[in-house]
């Protein structure tokens, strides 16, 4: 797969774990979804579960995987 179309990839891990970590930080603390983004981005406290640490850090570390993945497999 070219470098240019494995940045997709990269794309849709973080978004997808952005997406879905959102969802869950405002169905656990009612937040709306203004509410709960300005919680992710830390302006706002909210409660954290096992499930939103585990899924934030999927996230993070998967992201961070698909990107060494993409600068290993890409020719210099």
């Amino acid at each position: 797969m070219p470098c240019s179309e494995s940045l997709a990839l990269l794309h849709l891990v973080f978004w997808l774990g952005v997406f879905l970590l959102t969802y869950l930080v405002a169905k656990h603390n009612q937040f709306g979804p203004k509410d709960a983004v300005l919680a992710l981005v830390g302006v706002k406290k909210f409660q954290r579960t096992l499930l939103i640490n585990v899924v934030q850090a999927a996230t993070l570390f998967g992201s961070l995987g698909v990107a060494a993945w993409i600068l290993q497999s890409c020719p210099s």
